[in-house]
């Protein structure tokens, strides 16, 4: 009997699917979707980020898109690696998920674990790109396609690394924001995603790193400037004072109005 925690059984997707998920509704009722696959596979990815201040539902938004990743996704297509800078309760419904390669919390009371995230990403890096030399593949996007094609190859499933409270977190460990850029310089080739998530912003927090993150969400925020920092414009900070309201802005495109989905129960 299958476990209520298992993904349904599910066919091999074509690229245009996968990472594609559906995470809520724009005014006129069309649903939305975010695609973090990279912009060359004509995705909105594969980096980028969120922010909301506290009781706009960022975490329930954060919720959303790792189970609408998880329900639609085998785990030989995608993966999870889940950080929170402060208490996690966030995160710990998706402990048992078999997606997921490490939940880690309380990161404030335990900053010596940055050590050990630092050095499975590093990790993580050394193995795709030797298992992408070995096949001559430039991307995993080419390594998928030729597994699909019949090659005997082993899946090589998409990291999706999510981080809330990353703002905080740098802001007491500076050291970690070179982990950050690395991110965002080899994950686009090598199949390594992040969405970093903050409920405030200092400007100089993502200096060297915002260059990376192409797809911006803007759920209310605290000031109007930071609604510009991260946005572009002031309007995120004029969302309505209640949750799950948001803007999605990929690149330079105008932005999208949108609600999110809620995937708690009331």
């Amino acid at each position: 009997m299958r476990s209520a925690h298992e993904p349904a059984d599910l066919a091999p997707k074509p690229l245009e699917r996968h990472l594609r998920v559906a995470i809520g509704l724009t005014p006129e009722g069309e649903p939305l979707e975010l695609d973090l696959k990279t912009y060359s596979d004509n995705g909105m990815g594969p980096h980028g980020m969120m922010i909301g201040t506290p009781g706009c539902g960022k975490r329930e938004a954060l919720r959303g898109i790792v189970s609408g990743l998880a329900v639609s996704h085998t785990p030989e297509e995608v993966t999870f690696l889940l950080i929170d800078f402060k208490d996690g309760a966030g995160f710990e419904r998706f402990e048992r998920l078999p997606h997921i390669r490490a939940i880690v919390r309380n990161l404030q009371w335990q900053p010596a674990m940055l050590d050990w995230i630092d050095y499975g990403i590093y990790a993580e890096f050394d193995k795709r790109q030797k298992l992408l030399a070995k096949g001559n593949f430039a991307t995993r996007t080419e390594y998928e396609n030729a597994r699909e094609a019949g090659q005997p190859l082993n899946p090589l499933p998409s990291l999706l690394i999510v981080i809330d409270g990353f703002s905080d977190l740098i802001g007491e460990n500076p050291d970690f924001m070179s982990s950050l850029i690395n991110i965002g310089r080899l994950g686009r080739s090598l199949g390594v995603h992040m969405l970093l998530a903050t409920d405030h912003l200092d400007f100089f927090r993502i200096r060297g790193l915002d260059g990376y993150l192409r797809y911006r969400i803007g759920m209310r925020t605290l000031s109007a400037d930071e609604s510009k920092m991260v946005m572009g414009v002031a309007d995120a900070h004029e969302l309505p004072d209640a949750p799950g309201h948001a803007y999605l802005r990929v690149g330079t495109d105008r932005m999208i109005r949108f609600r999110f989905s809620q995937v708690d129960e009331p």
